[in-house]
């Protein structure tokens, strides 16, 4: 009798769930505040939220019941109890009667602790007046909770994706079962949330219909991977594909499952990835016949990876289990040699798992960048200190600690024997009183002033560029790093277009309590960018479209941002991409470049993850003329930071999966582009300095394709 009761409560949730599902088309929980002088606002959020430190999609209806035409601005405030997360405000809007609903995409917000719950406030300023017209409370994903979350467009018949394509997808199903597991039918019938074996692996999907699809392809930085299959494939419109591909040639992961027909921009798509992956054998067909393939296909593009198979028909079918298996390593971008394992077995090897999971202790890490404590949390790389480093002004400077001892020692002599004798000597004792506030203000103006030399009373603004491009030049992401340090307490505006601006300085202090450092008198002493002296940024417009960031700076406080854009940038050199198909050919290729790009260039080529050859001056990646933080020797570029930032070390989720899909928050781990285990792949950083930027300029290699990376979309 328990057994049957158990069995019905089962399927009744399940049934409660897909009628909630469907009751929200969107697949959104909402909440309704009172009517405020005639305005209403319901907010809608995921069912599943999104990961950590990406975008945020949000959508919010106004109700507004009047004759008159209303202005004024939609405004939305997010609150980790009684600490600002983030400000957007939209342009100004005319409202008329009836229903406005806006889809917004919130900026990345970091968050303090393991499940974090934060507070949406939605209001409306009209004149200056604000008017609160929702809450809700929202727990969002932080940082270490580490889950992949895996966006599905699926057919509207689609009852129970979660027994079929994140089953089917999720590598969670294919570690080694454990005493303490629980029965692995009983999860794989469970919801996505209860899906968490004691191995930490863990996987969430999302319901997206096809119309929500993300149009902009920043948007997408929301989610880990998207699967999107059956007559979807048919409806999605050119714009959504072309923003599609953009994201997937930054890193993104996607899977196709068509069952049919498909549009002309998907057709397009899968027959540009066939030329470029021109290794990839395979009956292409169904392109032209509108029906499913016939295998498992794989595709490198660019930087991500697409998977094209079957539409799921049968949940039970175990004769296409190893191609599931090795669609779920190519699509999470499993390390080469744990993918080889799963390969080839039903799961991972018990050992060698446990072996997996011993390497995420952090052991092996020989620059010590990153922390993780449970087995395959996502790890946090601290490398605000070394970029904090690097990007130091050379004009800026703290005064000297012995001219600070020498106007203290002038101070205490003026105040005490220099009063005593001088007065004395002039019979005018009774001047103390005034010869103390002089002397005092003197030493304070002599101070500030020696602080402006040294300073400085200007604005002063240092970048960094990373851009990854294709083997023929083009871009294909780009991260713009900037350091600015201002004179004046002030707010500064930053004029965003098509990118993702993050304020890295005012991230919780959480996140940054490995972040303090020392600046051996060149710099300041214990400075914690905890985010005391820079304020929340206020984000208006349309992210991630047009927009504006305005931000207020405290006064000599050296704040780090970050951009992330898919658009292509020009680069003040051409490159020798093309002239490279092997590792050797990175000296004579180069050679020509580093002529025109001055003394001030260096080329690395990383293997295996390690930097096997390095030409040119090294020293440009340091902070120039000085001690850099950090490390004991700092001529051994292995301990830098241009190694982890482009290939992990094994730690926390990164000894399982190489790499991870773009996310543009107040974080390092998503600009990693090799797999240290694959000896098929070699990465080439090129290097060099000009004016106030660093550039440096990065393409990966693969020896197992042609054209490892494809050409962007534009």
């Amino acid at each position: 009798m328990s057994t049957f009761l158990r069995a019905a409560f089962r399927h009744f949730a399940v049934i409660l769930l897909v009628l909630c599902a469907h009751h929200n088309i969107a697949g959104a929980e909402q909440t309704t505040a009172p009517v405020v002088n005639g305005l209403s606002a319901t907010i809608s959020t995921p069912l599943i939220l999104p990961r950590a430190n990406a975008p945020f999609p949000l959508q919010v209806t106004i109700q507004w019941n009047g004759k008159i035409l209303r202005e004024g601005c939609l405004q939305v405030q997010v609150y980790d109890g009684n600490q600002p997360l983030c400000h957007w405000q939209s342009d100004v809007l005319a409202l008329s009667n009836g229903e406005r609903t806006s889809a917004i995409v919130l900026p990345p917000m970091a968050l303090n602790r393991f499940n974090d719950a934060v507070e949406i406030r939605v209001g409306w300023n009209e004149g200056g007046t604000h008017l609160a017209l929702a809450t809700r409370t929202l727990v969002l994903r932080s940082d270490r909770a580490h889950a992949l979350t895996l966006a599905l467009c699926l057919p509207a018949t689609t009852l129970n994706p979660d027994k079929g394509v994140l089953q089917k997808l999720s590598l969670e199903r294919y570690a080694p079962e454990r005493r303490d597991d629980n029965d692995k039918a009983n999860h794989d019938n469970a919801s996505p949330q209860q899906q968490i074996l004691p191995s930490g692996l863990r996987t969430v999907s999302t319901r997206m219909p096809v119309d929500d699809l993300p149009d902009a392809a920043l948007a997408w930085c929301a989610y880990d991977a998207v699967v999107i299959a059956g007559d979807n494939l048919l409806k999605i419109k050119a714009r959504q594909v072309q923003a599609l591909e953009q994201w997937l040639r930054a890193g993104g992961s996607c899977c196709l499952l068509p069952d049919g027909p498909m549009a002309p921009a998907v057709n397009d798509l899968l027959s540009r990835l066939a030329l470029e992956n021109s290794t990839v054998s395979f009956d292409r067909s169904f392109i032209a016949a509108a029906t499913a393939p016939a295998e498992h296909l794989h595709f490198h593009c660019g930087l991500g990876r697409l998977v094209v198979a079957p539409w799921i028909t049968d949940t039970n079918d175990s004769e296409r289990d190893a191609a599931w298996r090795k669609d779920a390593a190519f699509l999470w971008h499993v390390r080469h040699d744990h993918a080889k394992n799963l390969n080839n077995s039903p799961a991972w090897d018990a050992a060698e798992f446990d072996k997996i999971a011993e390497g995420t202790n952090n052991r092996h890490n020989a620059s010590q960048n990153y922390s993780s404590k449970r087995p395959f949390d996502a790890p946090t790389l601290q490398l605000f200190p070394q970029l904090i480093d690097m990007l130091w002004p050379e004009r800026v400077e703290v005064i000297p600690f012995s001219i600070i001892v020498l106007i203290f020692g002038v101070f205490v002599l003026a105040i005490g024997p220099g009063d005593w004798w001088l007065l004395g000597k002039l019979r005018a004792r009774r001047f103390t009183w005034l010869l103390f506030p002089t002397v005092a203000i003197s030493c304070t103006w002599f101070t500030v002033w020696m602080s402006r030399q040294y300073l400085g009373g200007n604005d002063q603004a240092q970048h960094l560029q990373v851009i990854d491009l294709t083997t023929d030049g083009k871009t294909l992401r780009r991260n713009h790093f900037d350091l600015l340090f201002t004179g004046s307490s002030k707010t500064v505006a930053v004029d965003e277009r098509d990118a993702l601006w993050t304020s890295l300085g005012s991230q919780s202090s959480d996140s940054y309590n490995q972040s303090r450092y020392q600046r051996s008198g060149r710099g300041f002493n214990n400075y914690d960018s905890s985010g005391e002296n820079v304020t929340v940024p206020l984000y208006t417009g349309n992210l991630p479209g047009q927009y504006r960031v305005e931000q207020g700076v405290a006064q000599w406080t050296p704040v780090l941002r970050r951009e992330l854009s898919f658009s292509p940038i020009s680069l003040p050199w051409t490159l020798p991409t093309a002239n490279i198909t092997r590792a050797e050919d990175v000296a004579t290729a180069t050679a020509v470049w580093r002529d025109a790009a001055g003394p001030l260039s260096a080329v690395f080529v990383l293997r295996s993850g390690k930097i096997s050859e390095k030409f040119g001056d090294e020293s440009i990646l340091q902070r120039r003329g000085h001690q850099h933080y950090g490390f004991e020797d700092h001529n051994d570029t292995d301990h830098h930071w241009i190694l982890p930032l482009c290939s992990h070390p094994t730690n926390g989720w990164f000894a399982l999966s190489s790499t991870k899909s773009p996310a543009g928050g107040a974080t390092y781990d998503d600009l990693a582009l090799c797999d240290p285990s694959d000896p098929n792949q070699f990465l080439v950083v090129f290097a060099a300095r000009r004016d106030d930027t660093l550039w440096v300029m990065r393409c990966l290699y693969r020896n197992d394709t042609q054209r490892p990376a494809a050409k962007p979309s534009h």
